[in-house]
């Protein structure tokens, strides 16, 4: 309590509360402990005052975070939002399958839960958000697209450069880090990098989000007679060869992970990394299609060498001659 400034101490009006909570145990039982808790209000007239603003998105982000400590398998249902008065009054679903949906703050949050030493909060928030809407970026959807290197948005260079002037006990290397580490990429893959095949311990630190179907149609072929890995294709680079929609997996990335993609598919020479719609949901993922020109003209050409892989490399691999 001391090390909160005493303007807040004032607004706030905590007091110390020794609580019954029912707690869960790692074997599944459930018992009675004592807690203490922070409560709202002196309690002379009341017990807790009635809850008359909703608590903002970071401040539930932290709740989050912290529950992901101890509950890591438990923490995608909503939280409720409960007034000792009124009961419930709301419900908080943190994206934990599209960060790029969080405000910047509330990335904030996130990005410090991950730092090794971390910022002084929540006043490091505010030059945390300012810093990086003083660069151009405006929501954690653009900063995601300038760490992908997307055209249009402030360039990864740009952010080191201007974030650590702009706010400098809050943007230096631990943020950077954090920020390299944190999940914000959304990637369909549909050959080695899918689950059991030879690439997907690129993806050990992504997250599965579950099977995907792309909502448009590409050309699959293997890459030869080996079938080593597969070919994605726009249909209009090889208009001879059937399109349809691709079955594979989508994952949750960081930055640092999709660097290592782009690494292993020589993006943006040999294949090129490009979003797409998946069906059933609304935002588009990056997805890795064939653009070396060489490449594709001997797909072209020599279609036996390149055989049609049925939309869904693990079924031609289980039905394909040894």
């Amino acid at each position: 309590d001391a090390d909160i400034p005493s303007r807040r101490r004032r607004l706030l009006r905590y007091r110390e509360v020794e609580l019954d909570v029912e707690c869960r145990g790692a074997d599944g039982e459930w018992t009675t402990e004592k807690a203490v808790a922070y409560v709202a209000g002196d309690g002379a007239d009341e017990w807790t005052p009635p809850l008359t603003v909703a608590p903002s998105e970071p401040y539930l982000t932290a709740i989050v975070a912290h529950l992901r400590q101890f509950w890591p398998d438990e923490c995608e249902d909503p939280l409720e939002i409960r007034c000792a008065r009124r009961g419930e009054v709301g419900k908080f679903a943190f994206p934990a399958k599209d960060p790029r949906r969080l405000p910047l703050e509330a990335l904030g949050v996130e990005l410090n839960a991950r730092r090794a030493a971390p910022w002084t909060m929540p006043s490091a928030l505010g030059p945390f958000a300012v810093a990086l809407r003083g660069a151009g970026v405006d929501s954690t959807a653009v900063l995601a697209a300038s760490l992908a290197s997307l055209e249009g948005v402030p360039t990864r260079h740009d952010l080191a450069k201007k974030l650590p002037a702009a706010a400098p006990d809050v943007w230096d290397e631990g943020a950077f880090q954090a920020l390299g580490h944190y999940p914000l990429h959304r990637v369909f893959v549909y050959g080695s990098l899918l689950m059991g095949l030879s690439n997907n311990h690129l993806l050990s630190n992504a997250t599965y989000l579950g099977a995907a179907v792309t909502a448009s149609e590409l050309v699959l072929t293997s890459s030869g007679p080996h079938h080593a890995w597969p070919y994605a294709i726009d249909p209009a680079r090889a208009p001879a060869r059937a399109a349809g929609k691709l079955q594979g997996e989508m994952y949750l990335c960081s930055t640092a992970t999709l660097d290592n993609l782009d690494s292993l598919e020589g993006h943006p020479d040999f294949y090129e990394r490009r979003a797409v719609m998946m069906e059933g949901d609304p935002a588009p993922v990056w997805i890795y299609v064939l653009n070396a020109e060489p490449e594709l003209e001997r797909v072209r050409e020599n279609p036996g060498e390149f055989p049609d892989a049925g939309f869904d490399w693990k079924s031609f691999l289980d039905r394909a001659p040894p």
